[in-house]
């Protein structure tokens, strides 16, 4: 079934008859629940896409602009997204945005996507520099890292292939290769900067990766595959189909490349 496509002039539309039906301008919560239940075919995202903010759209389609509840003006929202991010130290979750919500303590979240177009917006307004933020969180997740790392016995730090990391992370000693990855730039970025010697990758040369492809087509009299490939590196019997894909880019350039196809 077709996509059908959304356009200002539709979206105001939708947005005038769901406003007749419900009897006041809908919240972008009752949107969301809508949208939801398969009522409506375009969710407050999509107003905010296409119009900058919800309220804008409200306004674009002669609606009243619903009123800020209990908690005040708009600075009122502001003081109240300071406040709570003051006394945590951070930004808050989006689950922690709906606990205080909940406690009465601040806004729905769809308070602030209303009036200012998204919670982003909302915490630049208040004072909140996201992308500082974002960069005490790396920095705060990369220390704890090198905590559990440095925790480790020496023998498995200096084993650091990624074999054995996921094998401790299975036991729930450290986190996942992609983690390590993510914070260090690789496994031997993160055996240099706890102190241990990199694992040493055994490199091949490209002719022998093509003369092990030709060898094997010649015995078995048919292109060689990639899952016949990683079985047999499994036990370290051929190389891994991994390095093939790095080396020539593809398993089929590979092969190509090796003249059997």
């Amino acid at each position: 079934m077709k996509k059908e496509r959304h356009t200002r002039k539709r979206l105001i539309t939708k947005l005038q008859e769901t406003a007749e039906k419900l009897g006041h301008t809908p919240t972008c919560q009752e949107l969301g629940k809508l949208f939801k239940d398969g009522q409506i075919k375009a969710s407050w995202p999509a107003y905010q896409y296409y119009f900058g903010t919800y309220n804008k759209a409200v306004r674009k389609a002669k609606l009243p602009i619903n009123k800020i509840s209990k908690h005040g003006s708009r600075k009122k929202l502001l003081e109240d997204l300071k406040e709570i991010y003051d006394d945590l130290g951070r930004v808050p979750t989006t689950d922690e945005l709906k606990d205080f919500h909940t406690k009465g303590k601040i806004a729905s979240r769809y308070s602030f996507i209303d009036h200012f177009g998204s919670l982003k917006n909302a915490y630049q307004k208040a004072g909140i520099d996201l992308a500082q933020e974002k960069l005490k969180t790396f920095e705060k997740k990369r220390t704890l890292l090198l905590e559990q790392l440095r925790r480790l016995p020496l023998e498995d730090k200096q084993q650091l292939t990624i074999t054995k990391v996921k094998e401790l992370h299975k036991r729930g000693k450290i986190s996942c290769p992609a983690t390590l990855y993510r914070y260090f730039g690789g496994l031997n970025k993160t055996a240099g900067i706890i102190g241990c010697t990199p694992v040493k990758v055994r490199k091949y040369q490209t002719e022998y990766l093509l003369d092990i492809l030709r060898k094997e087509f010649k015995f078995t009299g048919q292109l060689p595959t990639w899952n016949y490939f990683y079985e047999m590196s499994k036990l370290n019997l051929l190389p891994s189909p991994s390095t093939y894909r790095y080396r020539f880019g593809s398993w089929n350039k590979a092969a190509k490349k090796a003249g059997l196809c």
